[in-house]
């Protein structure tokens, strides 16, 4: 029988993944907020706020992870942590020494230095000018970002507050009161608006002491490593088929200035553009499913090379260059290469609308192969506007109340606990966007208003056009 919706000695499920954003006036969305769970879906319309809010998830994570990983690979590198030697890529921090594993760095960070780091990500990877981020009709957005027993407290205007206490159940850890409020001075200096550096106006939240005894954490406190965060755009096909034309002209614009300058691209899309240029050729930790998702969808072999005096990561398909790929397998690439050469347990994949350029039946295959990587410890955030991906993603949660044996429908023993997803839908309104969560059960899965609603309306046009008919 199942234990909890997992069979006994079965895989250990996902990594818990902490953290919960409120946003308020944060660019189309007036008011919502996400809890993330090892699988989260956006669903909604376009220009709802989903690519923001997935945006804005990436900047928290690569902020406040304090991972060291560097997103740099081909010759003489891990893509892991910087060259075999293990120096880590230049400008990442390097993780607080008494980071917690599991939790975001915001605890052992003062208001000051939390609040720049987010804001810096936000106007790296969105808009240089944050206040271009405020929702047309207020005055500042702010966000407020949670994780485990921390809470941080960001404005545009260049207000950051910070709070965070003892884990309940682990005793000896010093009490630690709210954090007091932090203004950033000088507001109107920088690259629009953003301060050099925000100025603490007082005493910032004290880190708990280096050295601390190994203790059971208490249920909701601690979880498995949490990040980096890696971003497949929705441009990632055109990018993956245009990578090396990319290398060559920025060689030709800057030859000093390497793979580190992507002028003019934002910085989700320039960090997935250096990734593609550089590869590392080492296999990471799920391969095994890249492969199969390669034989079962892609329908042939994504491969990456170095040639002799080669620096850019030559990608192919079936030997063959990808220009000529088909859609489908053009969209897939970026997905199996990460899978393959980049991502790690624990940490998060961002991926807009997986769907993309795939026939229904393969979405449904894709689902499933989703499912499985959350299972082994990848963390997913997507975006999606197919029903069939959605409808996949709710069988697979119905089915995690099935005995072991009666799961597998064909295809493998695929499910998905309802306590390990998240949806939200996103609605547009004429005072911007809101976030609703959408409940999910083992025995509704998850519910589709979104869908339906088309759904309906396409019914009532043929019904109208059937009785015109007659």
């Amino acid at each position: 029988k199942t234990v909890g919706n997992r069979d006994p000695g079965s895989d250990p499920g996902p990594p818990k993944i902490d953290l919960e954003i409120e946003m308020r006036g944060f660019g189309p969305v007036r008011k919502g907020g996400v809890s993330l769970k090892p699988m989260t879906v956006f669903v909604g319309p376009a220009n709802s706020g989903k690519s923001y809010a997935a945006t804005l998830i990436h900047s928290v994570l690569n902020a406040l992870s304090g991972d060291a990983r560097t997103l740099q690979g081909g010759p003489g590198h891990d893509g892991r942590g910087g060259n075999a030697g293990g120096a880590s890529r230049p400008g990442r921090r390097v993780p607080h020494a008494n980071q917690i594993p599991g939790r975001l760095d915001i605890a052992n960070l003062s208001a000051h230095e939390a609040g720049d780091l987010v804001l810096s990500e936000l106007s790296k990877n969105l808009a240089p000018d944050l206040r271009s981020l405020v929702r047309r009709g207020s005055k500042s957005f702010s966000l407020d970002i949670g994780s485990g027993i921390a809470k941080l407290r960001i404005t545009s205007d260049g207000t950051a507050t910070t709070t965070s206490a003892a884990c309940p159940g682990q005793a000896g850890d010093p009490a630690r009161g709210p954090g007091r409020g932090v203004r950033a001075k000088n507001l109107g200096s920088g690259a629009g608006g953003l301060p050099a550096r925000m100025t603490a106006m007082a005493n910032p939240v004290q880190p708990p002491p280096a050295k601390q005894p190994r203790r059971t954490p208490a249920a909701g406190c601690t979880g498995e490593r949490t990040g980096p965060s890696f971003y497949l755009p929705s441009s990632r096909s055109g990018i993956l088929q245009g990578h090396k034309a990319i290398s060559a002209g920025m060689a030709r614009s800057s030859p000093s200035a390497g793979l580190h300058a992507m002028p003019g691209l934002p910085g989700a899309v320039a960090d997935f553009t250096r990734v593609l240029l550089s590869l590392p050729a080492q296999k990471a930790r799920f391969a095994d499913l890249a492969a199969e998702m390669e034989s079962e969808l892609a329908g042939g072999r994504i491969s990456v090379a170095y040639g002799p005096e080669k620096t850019v990561a030559d990608i192919k398909y079936d030997g063959t260059p990808m220009r000529s790929a088909s859609s489908s397998a053009s969209e897939l690439a970026p997905l199996v290469l990460y899978l393959k050469h980049v991502l790690d347990t624990g940490d998060v994949l961002i991926i807009e609308e997986p769907e993309a350029g795939l026939h229904p039946a393969s979405q449904r295959t894709l689902a499933r192969f989703l499912a499985r990587l959350v299972r082994r410890g990848l963390n997913i955030v997507m975006t999606t506007h197919s029903p069939f991906m959605l409808e996949q993603l709710s069988h697979l949660v119905q089915a995690s109340a099935l005995e072991a044996g009666a799961r597998d429908m064909g295809s493998g023993d695929d499910y998905l606990c309802a306590g390990d997803v998240a949806a939200y839908a996103f609605e547009r309104g004429r005072d911007g966007s809101s976030i609703t969560p959408i409940r999910i059960s083992e025995t509704d899965g998850i519910p589709q208003e979104e869908f339906v609603r088309v759904d309906e309306a396409m019914y009532d046009e043929l019904l109208i056009i059937e009785s015109r008919a007659s």
